[in-house]
C-alpha cells in the first residue's frame, strides 16, 4: 500500500484504546478504563505474537487518503432499518434507495471516470447493501460487479427451479432437486404431476409410489432433456424452461426482476454452449452458481462485497461506505460461557439488557462482558481489513445525520460506537461540530493518478478496442448434424452481398459451410471512427441524454485516446466530436424527450449480448455489440427497446441493414417482444442524419 494509507491505518490503529469514542465515564464523572471498548481495543493491539506494531511500507509511490462527511437525514441504524426498508408490493427483494445511497454511488461514479483504469473496491460490512450498491450504480450507468462476477441471485425463486430441473437431469436420483422441481411451476412440463399430488396429499411415505412413478418420471424427463440438450443446445432446453415459468406465473408482468434474471440465465446458457468442452448439465450449474457473471475487464473493475470476502484482495481504490454500523450489536438469545472454544460450556444463560445485567451473578456479568469483548475485537478486525485492502487510495465516507427519523436534531449522533465515528475521532479529533459536513481527513498526493498512468503506460496495460467501427463480417451456418453443442457465432455485420465493399479478402474457416467476407477499409480512418466512438462511449456514460455539457479537451483525452489511436490528430478529433454532439438532429436523437414522459427509460452503451436467432430458417448463434441500447418499461413490463448504431462515415443504408435486422432479431429474443416495438436507427454523426431501418 502507499505510505499515506499505511498513515491512516497507523493514525487509527496505533493508539485504538486512547481513542475519543471509547472514552466512556463512570457515574463519578471519572474516565471508565475498565469498560468494554477500551478493553476490547487492549485485547485487540495484542494479538498475535508481537501485537499491533506501527506499520511501515517497503514501496514508493503515491497515494490519497481521505474521510468525508455526507449530509443525510435519513441513513437507519440496525432498530430502523426494518421500519425504513421494506419490500415493495410485487414482492421483489428490493430496497429503497436513501440520498446516502445515490450520493455514495455519485462520487463511486466521479472517482471511476477520473480514473477509470484504477480498480476500485466498495467494501461493505452488511451484505443487503451489496446489491443496493450494485442497483444505484447501474442506474447512473456504472457497471458494478459483486466478487467473482455477478452470481445469478440464491433468493430467485425462477432461476432456483430451473436450476435444478438441469440437476435432475443430469442426475434423475437427486431427490432434492425431483421434489423442488414437482412442487414448482415446471412439474407439469417435466412429467411429475402425479408425484406433485402426492406431495400435496403428503403421501411421502408411500414406498409403493416412491420407488415407482416418481423414480420412473424423473429418469423420463432426463432422458428426454439429455437429448434435446444434446441436439438443440443447452441455450434451448433453459429457454423452454424459463418461457414455461413466465407464462405460468405472469413474471413479466407481476414479477420484472425474476424475468430479467431468467433473461441472464438463458443468455448464460447459449454462451456456455459455445465456451464449454464439455456437455454435462451439472457443469452449467455449477458454474451459474459459483462463477457467477463476469463484467467487462478491459478498463477498471468495479467490485462491491462485503469486508470478509475481500480478506486476502487488493484495490487500488477503496471505498468504504457502510460506516454506519454498530461495534457491538446483539443478534442472540442466549450467552454461551466456556473457558475457551474447545472447552465443554459452563452454563447457558439468556440475554438480558444492559440496565438488567448488574442483578446478575458476577459469572453471568464476566460472560455477558467475554461476548461484548469478542463481539467489538472482531469488528476491529473487519475495519483494519477493510482499510488494508486500499493500494493507493482510501475514500471513507461517513453519513452525517443532521435528524433523526422524527426530523429532531442528532445532537448525539457522532457519540455513537460506530465505525464511522471512530475514524472521525481517530483522524480528527481536535474537531467537535461537524456543520454540513464535507472532508475532514486528507493525507497524501491527490493527483497519485498521474503516476499510476505512467507507470500502466509502461507495462502497455492499457485495454485495446477489441472490435473496429465497422465489426467484421463473418456469417456462419450451422453444422446439420444432430450434435449442436458447440454453435458458431454469427457476428452482426454489413455483409449484404449486394453490397461492395472497397476490398476484401476470403478467409476459410474451420468447421462451417459458408466463406467469411472480410471488410478492411481505411486504417486511419477506422482508427479515428474508433476514437469518436470511445469520445462517445465516455460522453454517454456520463450523461446519457446529452442534458449538460460535453467533457473538455483534457477530460476526452485522458479516458478516451488510446495507444492505437495515440498518433491520431486529436484536436481534428475533438472538434469534429463537439460539432457532431451539437447538431440538432444528433442530440434529439439522443435525448429523453424523445421517448414518453410515463416511461423508465434505461439506456446502456456497448451492450454486449449472444442470443440464438433463426436466419434464412436455420439456427444461429449472434454475438456482438450494440452502441447504444435504450430499454423502454411502463409498469415494470418491457414495452419497447430502441437500437441506435454510431457511424461515422459516409451513408450507406444498404450496405448496414443486414447488420442492424441482426440487432432486431436479438432485441426481439432478449426482451420477448415483438418486432415491431424494436426501433433501429443508423445515426450518422457526420452528417448530422438519423435514418430508421
Amino acid at each position: 500500500s502507499a505510505q499515506s494509507v499505511i498513515d491512516t491505518v497507523n493514525a487509527v490503529f496505533e493508539n485504538i484504546e486512547e481513542n475519543l469514542l471509547f472514552q466512556d465515564k463512570t457515574k463519578d464523572g471519572e474516565k471508565d478504563e475498565e469498560n468494554n471498548y477500551i478493553a476490547a481495543a487492549k485485547l485487540w493491539k495484542g494479538k498475535g505474537k508481537k501485537g499491533f506494531e506501527t506499520h511501515t511500507t517497503a514501496k514508493d509511490f503515491s497515494g490519497y487518503c481521505s474521510l468525508v462527511l455526507i449530509p443525510t437525514a435519513d441513513v437507519p441504524t440496525e432498530d430502523e432499518y426494518e421500519e425504513n426498508y421494506s419490500d415493495d408490493e410485487n414482492g421483489e427483494d428490493s430496497r429503497k434507495a436513501d440520498k446516502f445511497i445515490e450520493d455514495t454511488a455519485e462520487k463511486i461514479k466521479e472517482l471511476h471516470y477520473a480514473k477509470p483504469y484504477a480498480k476500485i473496491g466498495v467494501l461493505v460490512r452488511r451484505n443487503r447493501f451489496i446489491t443496493q450498491f450494485i442497483s444505484a450504480l447501474k442506474a447512473k450507468n456504472v457497471e458494478a460487479k459483486e466478487e467473482g462476477g455477478n452470481p445469478l441471485p440464491n433468493d430467485s425463486a425462477a432461476v432456483r427451479v430451473v436450476l435444478s430441473a438441469l440437476m435432475l437431469a443430469d442426475h434423475p436420483g437427486d431427490t432434492v432437486a425431483r421434489f423442488h422441481v414437482a412442487d414448482s411451476p415446471l412439474a407439469e412440463h417435466c412429467g411429475l404431476t402425479e408425484y406433485r399430488k402426492c406431495i400435496a396429499e403428503r403421501k411421502l411415505n408411500d414406498k409403493n409410489y416412491l420407488e415407482n412413478d416418481g423414480k420412473f418420471a424423473a429418469r423420463n424427463w432426463s432422458e428426454k432433456t439429455r437429448c434435446k440438450a444434446a441436439t438443440e443446445g443447452l441455450g434451448s432446453v433453459v429457454k423452454e424452461l424459463a418461457e414455461v415459468i413466465r407464462q405460468k406465473e405472469n413474471l413479466d408482468a407481476d414479477f420484472p426482476r425474476e424475468s430479467q434474471w431468467l433473461e441472464k440465465l438463458i443468455e448464460l446458457a447459449f454462451q456456455f454452449e459455445t465456451e464449454a468442452k464439455e456437455d454435462r448439465l451439472s457443469r452449467f450449474v455449477e458454474r451459474v452458481k459459483v462463477k457467477g457473471v463476469s463484467g467487462k475487464s478491459d478498463e477498471g473493475d468495479i467490485t462491491v462485497t462485503n469486508i470478509h470476502k475481500s480478506k486476502g484482495l487488493e484495490y487500488d481504490i477503496v471505498v468504504l461506505p457502510d460506516l454506519t454500523c454498530e461495534f457491538y450489536y446483539n443478534t442472540t438469545d442466549m450467552i454461551v460461557s466456556r473457558k475457551s472454544p474447545v472447552e465443554p460450556v459452563d452454563f447457558v444463560v439468556r440475554y438480558a439488557f444492559k440496565a438488567l445485567q448488574r442483578f446478575l451473578p458476577k459469572e453471568y456479568r464476566e460472560a455477558f462482558d467475554r461476548r461484548i469483548r469478542g463481539e467489538i475485537v472482531e469488528s476491529l478486525n473487519l475495519l483494519y481489513v477493510a482499510m488494508t485492502r486500499a493500494k493507493r487510495e482510501l475514500m471513507m465516507l461517513v453519513p452525517h445525520k443532521t435528524a433523526d427519523k422524527n426530523g429532531n436534531p442528532a445532537e448525539d449522533e457522532h457519540k455513537r460506537k460506530t465505525f464511522g465515528n471512530l475514524l472521525l475521532k481517530g483522524l480528527s479529533p481536535e474537531i467537535e461540530e461537524y456543520g454540513n459536513g464535507g472532508v475532514f481527513y486528507a493525507h497524501g498526493n491527490a493527483d497519485w493518478y498521474q503516476e499510476f498512468e505512467e507507470e500502466l503506460k509502461k507495462k502497455q496495460k492499457y485495454a485495446k478496442k477489441e472490435e473496429p467501427e465497422q465489426p467484421i463480417p463473418a456469417v456462419f451456418k450451422l453444422k446439420t448434424e444432430p450434435k449442436k453443442r458447440s454453435f458458431l457465432r454469427l457476428v452482426p455485420s454489413g455483409a449484404d452481398k449486394k453490397a461492395e465493399p472497397p476490398t476484401s479478402e476470403t478467409v476459410k474457416t474451420e468447421d462451417t459451410e459458408e466463406i467469411q467476407e472480410v471488410v478492411h477499409g481505411s486504417n486511419n480512418a477506422m482508427r479515428r471512427g474508433t476514437a469518436i466512438h470511445k469520445c462517445f462511449e465516455f460522453t454517454l456514460n456520463r450523461d446519457p441524454f446529452l442534458e449538460h455539457s460535453i467533457p473538455g479537451k483534457g477530460e476526452l483525452l485522458q479516458n478516451c485516446q488510446e495507444d492505437e489511436t495515440k498518433e491520431l490528430d486529436w484536436d481534428e478529433i475533438i472538434e469534429s466530436f463537439t460539432k457532431m454532439c451539437g447538431n440538432a438532429n444528433v442530440r434529439k436523437a439522443l435525448s429523453r424527450s424523445a421517448y414518453p414522459a410515463d416511461e423508465t427509460v434505461v439506456t446502456e452503451h456497448e451492450r454486449r449480448f449472444i442470443v440464438k436467432v433463426k436466419d434464412d430458417d436455420e439456427d444461429k448463434i449472434v454475438n456482438g455489440t450494440i452502441d447504444r441500447l435504450i430499454i423502454r418499461r411502463r409498469g415494470g413490463k418491457v414495452v419497447g427497446v430502441d437500437i441506435i448504431d454510431f457511424k461515422t462515415g459516409g451513408r450507406n443504408d444498404e450496405f448496414y441493414e443486414p447488420q442492424m435486422q441482426l440487432y432486431r432479431q436479438s432485441a426481439v429474443e432478449l426482451y420477448r417482444i415483438d418486432e415491431s416495438d424494436v426501433t433501429v436507427k443508423l445515426l450518422y454523426v457526420s452528417l448530422g442524419e438519423a435514418v430508421p431501418v
